[in-house]
């Protein structure tokens, strides 16, 4: 690992100067190599003192435990939103997918790149870099990478109170020192999870996650909950076998590692009181629960990483999570449901033990995962039921008690999806379509026009959730898929995926297919008639749209459709807006109540796959979002072809940040 010192020593590779061309945005914005020049400035050694000893929680979207990815901040409204300017930019000396975003802890902004992983903090008075630190890394790793060379973040704990000190008289006050800051933690490309010191960007532990020699790698972002450490790993189009590992945030010690697949004793499961939802009760899960849904030693081999989000219930001491794929993509070469992965977990944060587990896509067919984030909210009043909303990939979207894991709804928000009639409430299972059933047909012949895609109704960017309102604001996308499988022999730290699949438009179905409840016949005829859409030369959804979702009553109450599908996490307000970026490079604010458009930016240097969030600083609101797209997202034969609207072009990324003008 090499830390680098202060900007002015930096190398000029590390901090591109402009950004690309193409973007509209005013050019005499600071970059990262020049002073903010805004109204507010402070000595720099002044800046470092506070900025040492201020830290607290962090700031940000992604900060919050519940996963709601709402901020209170209200100072800019619907009335205002449209006179918003760019405050300042940062050139990230990176390129490829930019995901996540950056987190704010006192007066410094702190954010990770794609690879190589470097690791930023910037002074927020002048924007310039306090310390960057770039970890070293096996150098093969972001070939074994599936989908894009991202990360999607940093974790954050600030210090722990120091203790009351008294001083004699006449003697000075002890200054801050760096172990007053905080700790950092990432998880990198090679699967290390890196604990920095928050002042200076000094490693305080590392350890490695699992092998990226047999195709383990991170992209994920951990948690920290409490003093203890969440990271997840990716790899299961690798043949990975998923785990969920606990550490100690002090000393980088395993607290626990709860595996995905495989007997009870590794799952971390009491075969009679860890719970599952089934036949209309909770029941317990059984012995042997994953090895008796896996011929032989598949599970071995089983997949069911765990790169998505993480949340957590404090009253409860629960982290819930959800686990994805199964390996292969060919579901004939393992029978059975292939148990746990595709599922979401509620395990006891101080032993890893599960709570319950319930599985989404059993014996997944599609490659749809279950690692989209549970986002925690509260039912109605007086009893104020604890509840998770889950938008998964398959084009479902779950409401379970949380406690209990007790399966409430499971609505088709993909008005589109097709390879399930519905869920069924009593048994928690998908009535899967023959005709859409890679399983009922052969290798080597494509099963056409399945809805959605493997790539999700909803990929890993995360939806907000307005309390307030009751509404989930939900990034989605709308294609559909031509899947063809065929047998794939595994060899370690080689892709192992026995499948292929053609991307296409998803047909346009009637509105009020996304009113019903999954148990409802609106439910059963939206899958007509996407099917039926499909047999002619239809109207084409629009590939991406913004929906609003009310999840108590099973419904979208309205929906905003882009020219490209959504790859960036949405943000919602206390004024009642609603923030989200496009892959064809621009940022928009709708208001949250109709979702009526009120400001679109200026083209911006590239697309956005991040997630946008929210900060204040000296009594100003801030809007930020990463962009710089790689990977799906970024090429030109693939969804731009299809929605006939090019993509942004791949570009150096850059943190752009947002705000009102300030009055002179």
């Amino acid at each position: 690992m090499t830390a680098s010192p202060p900007h002015s020593a930096l190398p000029r590779r590390d901090l591109p100067r402009r950004s690309p061309p193409r973007s509209a945005l005013p050019r005499s914005a600071p970059t990262a190599d020049r002073r903010h020049a805004g109204p507010i400035r402070r000595p720099l050694a002044a800046l470092l003192l506070a900025g040492l000893a201020a830290f607290t929680a962090p700031a940000g979207a992604d900060a919050d435990p519940h996963n709601r990815r709402h901020t209170p901040l209200a100072q800019i409204t619907p009335a205002n939103v449209g006179r918003l300017t760019l405050a300042w930019r940062f050139a990230t000396g990176a390129r490829r997918g930019h995901e996540g975003a950056p987190l704010v802890a006192g007066d410094t902004l702190y954010l990770v790149t794609p690879w190589p992983n470097r690791v930023i903090a910037l002074d927020l008075a002048s924007q310039r870099p306090r310390w960057t630190v770039t970890p070293e890394q096996d150098m093969s790793a972001p070939a074994r990478m599936c989908c894009d060379t991202v990360n999607r973040g940093l974790a954050f704990a600030p210090a722990e109170p120091a203790p009351d000190r008294r001083r004699a008289p006449g003697r000075a006050a002890a200054s801050a020192t760096p172990a007053t800051a905080g700790t950092l933690v990432l998880a990198t490309a090679d699967a290390s999870l890196i604990a920095l010191d928050a002042a200076t960007g000094r490693q305080r532990w590392r350890v490695q996650l699992d092998d990226p020699a047999r195709g383990a790698s991170s992209s994920g972002a951990p948690r920290i909950f409490g003093n203890t450490v969440i990271a997840g790993i990716a790899g299961g189009e690798y043949g990975l076998r998923g785990h969920l590992d606990a550490y100690d945030l002090a000393t980088g010690a395993l607290r626990w590692r709860g595996w995905s697949t495989g007997p009870d004793a590794d799952l971390l499961i009491d075969p009679e009181r860890s719970l599952t939802w089934r036949d209309g009760a909770l029941r317990p899960v059984g012995p042997d629960s994953s090895l008796a849904s896996w011929p032989g030693d598949a599970w071995k081999l089983g997949g069911g990483t765990t790169w998505g989000a993480f949340a957590y219930d404090a009253q409860r001491n629960l982290v819930i999570y959800g686990s994805g794929n199964p390996g292969s993509w060919n579901p004939r070469q393992r029978p059975g449901d292939n148990r746990w992965t595709d599922a979401l977990w509620a395990r006891d944060l101080a032993t890893g033990r599960v709570r319950w587990v319930f599985q989404l896509t059993p014996h997944d067919e599609w490659d749809y995962d279950g690692v989209n984030e549970a986002l925690l909210f509260d039912g109605p009043a007086p009893a104020r039921r604890p509840l998770l909303a889950h938008f998964d990939r398959n084009g479902f979207a779950y409401v379970l008690d949380r406690a209990s894991g007790e399966l409430l709804r499971a609505d088709r928000y993909d008005p589109a999806a097709n390879w399930a009639r519905r869920i069924d409430l009593r048994s928690g299972r998908p009535e899967v379509d023959p005709a859409k059933s890679p399983q009922a047909g052969v290798d080597d012949e494509p099963v056409r026009d399945i809805c959605p895609a493997a790539i999700g109704a909803k990929n890993q960017a995360p939806a907000a959730y307005s309390a307030t309102r009751g509404l989930f604001y939900v990034p989605t996308v709308r294609l559909c898929m031509d899947m063809e499988t065929f047998a794939a022999d595994y060899a370690a730290g080689q892709p192992w995926i026995g499948a292929s699949y053609t991307l296409k438009r998803a047909p346009a179905v009637a509105a009020a297919a996304e009113r019903g409840s999954a148990d409802a016949p609106a439910a059963a005829a939206a899958a007509a008639a996407a099917d039926a859409a499909t047999d002619a030369t239809p109207a084409r959804a629009a590939p991406g749209a913004l929906l609003a979702w009310d999840a108590l009553a099973g419904r979208a109450r309205w929906t905003h459709e882009e020219a490209l599908p959504l790859w960036g996490g949405a943000l919602s307000t206390g004024s009642g807006l609603v923030f989200y970026g496009t892959l064809d490079a621009r940022l928009k604010a709708l208001d949250a109540r109709s979702g009526k458009l009120l400001w679109t930016s200026p083209p911006l240097p590239s697309g956005v796959v991040g997630n946008v969030t929210s900060w204040e600083w000296r009594g100003r609101q801030y809007i930020g979002v990463l962009v710089g797209i790689g990977g799906l997202a970024a090429d030109p034969d693939g969804i731009g072809k299809l929605a006939g609207v090019a993509p942004a072009p791949p570009a150096d990324g850059e943190l752009l940040v947002f705000a009102l003008p300030v009055r002179r």
